[in-house]
């Protein structure tokens, strides 16, 4: 591959160790909500959580996602899958992946 930056050069090469971290945590971030999901759709109601939970849970969810897509290392992580192949661009995006996950399952709610 020609003409990476800096950045996108330190990209190409993930360590195995981290990607495998960040991955099982997008994978615990998903199976920690199935439960709580699980039930609103069996019992066709949210009955029982906190108005202010949701509202709290929901700005900050919101204000996660929002910062985690301003942050200069997010945006050039994200600029820099133009010129990384899909493994590589799917390993440097987990961090983000990770928050959208988080954001995605607290607003299904």
């Amino acid at each position: 591959m020609l003409d990476l930056s800096e950045h996108c050069d330190a990209l190409t090469a993930p360590n195995p160790f981290t990607v495998s971290l960040a991955g099982f945590l997008v994978f615990g971030i998903l199976v920690s909500y199935i439960p709580q999901h699980t039930k609103i759709i069996q019992r066709r109601s949210s009955e029982g959580l906190s108005p202010w939970w949701v509202l709290l849970g929901g700005l900050s969810s919101i204000a996660a996602i929002g910062n985690i897509l301003t942050l200069p290392a997010s945006r050039a992580d994200i600029g820099c899958c133009k010129e990384l192949n899909g493994t590589e661009c799917a390993a440097a995006l987990l961090g983000v992946a990770q928050i959208g996950i988080q954001w995605s399952c607290f607003m299904f709610m």
